[in-house]
């Protein structure tokens, strides 16, 4: 069940867990490296720059703890809690990458041009979770995740769905430098099926 507020964000009233964690550094240490080895990357990874986020919420719930996720050395990062406060101002040169979190309805043309700048100068993007479910008439947006979560039959394609507490075997079918070093095998999470996914888009 959904629908759309005052606010121009799309509420569902269901509770979701978050999913889709990424690891902004993974490395690997064998054990035979040393202490010598371990100082010299904990210098080295204390003289890089923090990653600069700004993270986007709003239209649907979450839970708080959500925020522990960017509490890292290597992160600096913002809280918009509407698309309207995130997009509208120039993106460009202040973040590194944009976090989405959100169930965003619509967005003014002005931060459309401020969203897709960012992106069109190089900026990150991070799509978590329910925000598979924004901008449902914007096929720029979804062109640029590579899905969307249908919330109605579009072009004789049936709505998605979606699933509670699933308990889900994963591996790594396309080595990517997100998933460099994962192990994790098992998660349980909610499941989404019926997906529009780009054709371009390697699983």
């Amino acid at each position: 069940m959904r629908g759309t507020g005052d606010d121009g964000n799309l509420h569902v009233d269901h509770n979701v867990t978050p999913a889709g964690r990424r690891c902004w550094c993974s490395m690997l240490i064998r054990r035979n490296l040393g202490v010598l080895a371990l100082c010299v990357l904990s210098a080295a990874l204390a003289a890089a720059p923090p990653v600069r986020l700004l993270v986007v919420t709003g239209g649907h719930d979450y839970p708080t703890s959500f925020y522990t996720l960017f509490e890292q050395d290597s992160l600096t990062w913002d809280h918009a809690v509407s698309n309207e406060e995130a997009f509208r101002k120039d993106l460009r040169g202040r973040y590194d990458a944009l976090v989405l979190y959100d169930g965003s309805a619509k967005i003014s043309p002005e931060g459309q041009a401020h969203f897709r700048e960012f992106v069109e100068a190089g900026g990150g993007l991070l799509v978590l979770h329910h925000a598979i479910i924004s901008y449902q008439d914007s096929d720029w947006f979804r062109d640029l995740v590579g899905g969307r979560y249908l919330l109605d039959t579009i072009d004789g394609k049936p709505a998605s769905t979606y699933l509670h507490d699933q308990d889900m075997n994963i591996r790594v079918v396309t080595p990517h430098p997100i998933t460099r070093g994962l192990s994790l095998t098992r998660v349980h999470d909610e499941t989404y099926k019926g997906m529009w996914i780009a054709p371009t888009r390697a699983p």
